[in-house]
């Protein structure tokens, strides 16, 4: 007798608990929540119901899907793992996540069953990739080389977060792997992994992603070399740049990932390529060029950049985004050859020059121009583009 009247009354608190966790404002679904962990696995099905009612306020499903992660149950982890994939809710899936790694080795098991499903696999690999726990390791390992694409994708991109020795050479061995989707998450991941550079011979690794038939992955592999950050790393992007036959995009790609590593033999190397690249291209180095934050190196680019803007080769629109990046250099002496731009024939031309010179130094850049007016020898175009710059300022 006393099961039976104890079993309604255990029910009565449960309803009663998830109608003020349903009804509540948040400091007393907080209280709730602590009433409803004590009531057991008797509250499991009704908190199910909260977290798969879309209709629901967003903040009741969160909360069941916390207080879920209490319970090391098959059926708990099979519903916050739906919720975790099918959820748009970036803050419900995380905290999906964080219930499945509270939940722990259960969850990584139940989930792991699942995988030698077929039809399940997607799912379970999904889940597991998104615990990141070590526990999730050896299932994910085992689904590497899955003839699904999108389930060997997921399982690098996951593995790719542990430092195990036996990921590094997967990640390795995925850079040809069919899919380039795989190829994709390989890359990003060991762009991430300078500790490995030498032993695993990255550098070698990402170059011959470069040339890779997937411009997505090309682009990855400039990006991942340019993390590396080595002199090694360096070397390859510059020697592709100045292959005639690299495209354009992958050029301007390359120069970017160029930029995070400017040192003396890249900054030559950019110099020392510029003539004879696309235009696209040239605007990107200028821009790098711009970033140079060595002294010494500075001062070579200001002296190499002054002498590019009197050349007639380029372009109005690179000649605009060359005399920004001396004003990003932020060297005084740039202070004539700016001004000198003002006579510039070409409207856009003499605003930037105006615009380079407010950024660079708006007073001493004035200062100059009226001393500059007093000389008698003043070409009569300078004289007049700086009296049209007083009015324009």
């Amino acid at each position: 007798m006393h099961q039976s009247t104890t079993q309604p009354e255990q029910q009565t608190a449960v309803d009663t608990a998830i109608a003020a966790l349903v009804a509540g404002d948040f400091q007393s679904r907080w209280e709730v929540a602590k009433q409803v962990r004590e009531l057991g696995l008797e509250a499991v099905p009704a908190l199910l119901e909260l977290i798969h009612d879309q209709a629901l306020e967003w903040e009741v499903r969160w909360f069941a899907a916390r207080i879920l992660g209490e319970f090391d149950q098959p059926q708990v982890v099979l519903a916050l793992a739906q919720l975790l994939i099918s959820s748009d809710d970036e803050v419900l899936c995380e905290t999906a996540s964080e219930a499945l790694a509270n939940i722990g080795p259960g969850a990584v098991a139940v989930l792991a069953e699942l995988l030698a499903n077929e039809a399940h696999r997607p799912f379970a690999v999904c889940a597991l990739a998104r615990i990141r726990t070590v526990a999730t390791i050896e299932p994910l390992l085992r689904v590497t080389e899955d003839s699904d694409a999108v389930v060997r994708a997921q399982a690098i991109e996951a593995l790719g977060s542990f430092r195990d020795r036996r990921i590094a050479p997967l990640l390795v061995k995925a850079l040809r792997d069919p899919a380039a989707a795989v190829r994709l998450e390989a890359i990003a991941t060991l762009g991430r992994r300078s500790d490995l550079s030498e032993s695993m011979n990255l550098v070698e690794h990402l170059q011959t992603r470069l040339w890779d038939l997937n411009p997505q992955v090309c682009t990855q592999a400039a990006i991942a070399l340019g993390r590396l950050g080595t002199p090694a790393a360096g070397e390859a992007l510059c020697w592709v740049l100045r292959r005639s036959h690299t495209p354009e995009q992958l050029q301007i790609d390359i120069v970017r990932s160029l930029g995070w590593m400017l040192s003396a033999a890249v900054v030559e190397n950019l110099i020392t390529a510029f003539t004879a690249l696309p235009e696209a291209v040239q605007q990107e180095i200028l821009r790098s060029l711009a970033k140079v934050k060595d002294a010494s190196l500075r001062s070579a680019v200001v002296d190499t950049l002054s002498d590019w803007l009197t050349q007639a080769t380029l372009t109005e629109t690179t000649q605009q985004v060359l005399i920004m990046a001396l004003a990003r250099l932020g060297d005084p002496r740039l202070l004539d050859v700016l001004i000198s731009q003002l006579a510039h024939p070409q409207t856009r031309i003499y605003l930037h020059a105006i615009a380079a010179l407010k950024q660079l130094e708006a007073n001493q850049a004035q200062q100059k121009m009226m001393q500059m007016m007093q000389q008698p020898d003043l070409p009569a175009a300078l004289r007049q583009g700086i009296e049209r710059a007083f009015q324009d300022w």
